[in-house]
């Protein structure tokens, strides 16, 4: 079993968190990691808007296919979230839905509440579940992805203070 160690070190500047790996190390993991308190911490990649959507607390769910590295997902777990383009945020996850649709998703959990960018002044429900569904479809690999995985949705609680200024990440996965 390989391990990889990250310590993660954030700031708070003008209330957001910044972290940050030492030295800008070029790291990626996108696999399940565990943290040395009990509490999983999953790396994830997203685009830079859901991202500042989060920063924003504009979009408090995020849904993704249900793979198997999200099998022991729990509330109070962790989820740190890269942009590629240095915007990172550190969440905890507040709840945890499973589904066979991205529809369904969507349905349960509220359009808006995913995917913020569609305005409801603008659509009606079934605009903002078809414009949602599509969305979600159009990422790599999800449309046939769903129909093996189903979907996953986690709430995420955007974390601005310091209680996450020195976290240790443990993967524990095989690479």
């Amino acid at each position: 079993m390989k391990k990889f160690f990250l310590i993660v070190f954030s700031t708070i500047v003008s209330g957001v968190l910044i972290a940050c790996s030492p030295a800008h190390s070029p790291i990626s993991v996108t696999q399940e990691v565990s943290q040395s308190n009990e509490k999983n911490v999953y790396r994830l990649n997203i685009e830079t808007q859901y991202l500042l959507y989060i920063i924003d607390g504009k979009k408090i769910i995020e849904g993704r296919l249900n793979v198997p590295d999200f099998g022991d997902m729990k509330k109070g777990d962790l989820v740190y979230f890269t942009d590629g383009n240095g915007g990172q945020a550190i969440c905890s996850i507040t709840s945890v839905g499973r589904y066979d649709s991205f529809n369904k998703m969507l349905v349960s959990e509220g359009v808006i509440n995913m995917l913020p960018q569609i305005d409801p002044n603008t659509n009606s429900s079934e605009e903002m579940l078809l414009k949602g569904t599509k969305i979600y479809r159009s990422f790599p690999g999800y449309k046939e992805g769903v129909k093996i995985y189903g979907a996953i949705s986690f709430g995420l609680k955007f974390l601005t203070d310091e209680s996450v200024a020195n976290i240790e990440i443990v993967n524990v996965n095989d690479a």
